[in-house]
C-alpha cells in the first residue's frame, strides 16, 4: 500500500516537472487534431420518420406470415407480426435494390461499377447507414445517414412511401382474396338452394302434404337473407 502511494507521488512530481513540456505538446496536438476532423472527415447527418401502427385487422393473417420470416437476411425479432412485416419490406432486396438506383447510392459512395460486386458492397454500406427498428413504445422508427442532409431526408421520406405502398397493396390483395372467398360460397348457397327446391317440389308432388308456395316463400326468404349477409360482407 505505502509501495502505491510513493508511486503515485512520484508521477505527480513528473508531471508538475514536466508540465511545461506537456503542456507544449497537448496543445498543439489538440489543435492538429481537430483541423483534422474539421477538413478531412465530412459530418454525418441523421433523418428520422417515427411510425405508429394503425389498429386496422386486415393484414393480420398477412403479418402472421410475415412474422414467421425471421430467417431471412437482415430480419429482427418483434413483438408485434405487423412491425415485423415492416422490417421484412424495408430490408427487402427489392427495396434495397430500388433506393440505390433511384438515389445513385453507387456513386455516392464513390464504387466503381466496374467492379463484379459493386452492387453487393453498395448493399453493405446502404445497410449499415440504415436502420429500422420498433421502439420501446410499441412505434416503429426508420433512420438514415448521409453526409448530405437532403439526401438523408429523401431516403427516409421515399422508403416510407415505399412502404404505405406495399401495404396498400397487401391490403387490396386480401380484399381480393376475401371477395373471391365469399363469392364463391354464395355461388354454393344458390346452388344447395336451388337442389332444395326442386327436391321440394318433387316431393310435393309425389306426396301432396306440403304447400308448395308456403315452402318455396320460406325457401326464398332463407335465401334471399343468405345472400344480403354474404353480399353485406
Amino acid at each position: 500500500m505505502n509501495n502505491k502511494k510513493v508511486e503515485l507521488l512520484d508521477l505527480i512530481i513528473l508531471v508538475i516537472r514536466r508540465k511545461k513540456f506537456l503542456v507544449l505538446t497537448l496543445i498543439p496536438t489538440m489543435i492538429v487534431t481537430y483541423l483534422l476532423i474539421f477538413f478531412f472527415i465530412e459530418p454525418q447527418y441523421d433523418s428520422k420518420a417515427l411510425i405508429i401502427p394503425s389498429e386496422d385487422n386486415s393484414l393480420s393473417g398477412i403479418a402472421s406470415l410475415f412474422g414467421d420470416l425471421q430467417g431471412l437476411p437482415l430480419g429482427f425479432s418483434s413483438s408485434s407480426p405487423e412491425l415485423s412485416m415492416y422490417t421484412t419490406i424495408l430490408y427487402s432486396r427489392t427495396l434495397i435494390d430500388d433506393v440505390i438506383e433511384k438515389f445513385d447510392l453507387v456513386n455516392v459512395y464513390y464504387i466503381s461499377k466496374s467492379d463484379e460486386d459493386y452492387m453487393k458492397k453498395t448493399r453493405k454500406i446502404y445497410s449499415n447507414k440504415f436502420s429500422a427498428s420498433e421502439t420501446e413504445n410499441m412505434a416503429y422508427e426508420v433512420k438514415f445517414r448521409s453526409n448530405n442532409p437532403r439526401l438523408s431526408a429523401d431516403v427516409v421520406n421515399y422508403v416510407i412511401d415505399e412502404l404505405n405502398k406495399k401495404l396498400i397493396e397487401l391490403k387490396v390483395l386480401k380484399s381480393k382474396n376475401n371477395r373471391e372467398f365469399l363469392y364463391g360460397r354464395l355461388m354454393e348457397i344458390q346452388e344447395i338452394l336451388a337442389k332444395a327446391e326442386d327436391s321440394l317440389m318433387q316431393f310435393q308432388i309425389e306426396t301432396g302434404l306440403l304447400s308448395v308456395e308456403d315452402q318455396l316463400s320460406e325457401v326464398m326468404k332463407m335465401y334471399s337473407s343468405l345472400e344480403s349477409t354474404l353480399i353485406t360482407k
